[in-house]
């Protein structure tokens, strides 16, 4: 092996066992004797960010630079290190510089975003990250890169329409249906979140995620009759999951129909016989529609 190859092998297994000391006294050894060589002060730089000394990781990067101001792996790590300590103004410096170094390389222009809307820059970082999308509209990940600025700082409406415009390309995105769903809700307008997902059911009326995820909204709003028409599909769909046999008895008792909701249970029991807490509700039911006779009959036949 020669040098280099013998002492990377050596600082490898220091770094494994996080003798950060003994590593660090190498590479400034080895850097001592090859003073040009910058992928060494870039290692001392990142091995002293690693021990949390961003002021010495710092002076070894700004020495670098001073020497190759255009060199782009050490000016991203920078502005890392930068973006890291909060110095924002310093950090757009080096991104814009990246950006004019390397104008195809999207990751600059999503990190002077980020820098621009965590220093209170919104609008700003906004107006970026809409530009790039536009540059580019079938990269999702500048859309959720937007998505998170609003999120983040709980500007839900924004994120939702957003959401909405982002389904409209990408309709089978399903993380983006639950986070519309969820901005909706968390901007306090549960009637949009509800229409989201009416509109991607009737898209894809066999998908029963959707459906599910439809029904349990309607259901935590309060409007049980429509969770029952979309409990009552799940069950066409679904008939071998119990939760939807249950979940459409309880939406249609929930919506006064008490006699709807027996017959979902007479259903189920067929399908599902040994579930004792559905058998008792059952009972209770027809004691209620007034058929004591019919529960006790039922019960007999289950304790016989």
């Amino acid at each position: 092996l020669g040098r280099a190859d013998y002492r990377d092998q050596v600082l490898r297994l220091m770094l494994e066992r996080r003798d950060f000391d003994s590593a660090l006294k190498m590479l400034r050894e080895a850097s001592a004797r090859e003073p040009d060589n910058r992928d060494l002060r870039r290692m001392i730089a990142r091995l002293l960010r690693l021990r949390g000394d961003l002021s010495g990781s710092l002076a070894e990067l700004d020495a670098v630079l001073a020497q190759a101001p255009e060199d782009k792996g050490v000016l991203g790590d920078r502005a890392a290190l930068l973006l890291e300590a909060k110095n924002w103004v310093k950090a757009e410096a080096d991104l814009r510089r990246l950006i004019r170094l390397e104008p195809g390389a999207s990751a600059w222009t999503r990190e002077l975003a980020r820098c621009l809307i965590e220093s209170g820059r919104l609008a700003e970082g906004v107006e970026l990250l809409e530009a790039f999308i536009a540059q580019r509209p079938g990269d999702r990940q500048r859309w959720w890169d937007l998505v998170y600025s609003y999120s983040d700082r709980d500007y839900h409406g924004k994120a939702a329409e957003l959401l909405e415009r982002f389904l409209a390309r990408f309709p089978d995105d399903e993380t983006a249906l639950r986070m519309v769903v969820y901005s909706h809700q968390e901007a306090g307008r549960p009637e949009l979140a509800i229409a989201a997902l009416q509109r991607r059911v009737a898209a894809a009326p066999k998908d029963a995620a959707r459906r599910r995820m439809l029904a349990s909204l309607l259901l935590s709003e309060e409007r049980f009759a429509e969770a029952a028409e979309q409990y009552r599909a799940l069950v066409e769909l679904k008939p071998e999951l119990s939760e939807n046999w249950l979940a459409l008895a309880y939406a249609e008792e929930t919506a006064g129909d008490r006699l709807a909701a027996a017959s979902v249970l007479e259903r189920y029991l067929q399908r599902f016989p040994d579930d004792p807490k559905a058998l008792g509700h059952l009972a209770s039911l027809y004691v209620s529609l007034g058929q004591r006779a019919r529960a006790i009959e039922l019960l007999k036949g289950h304790f016989a």
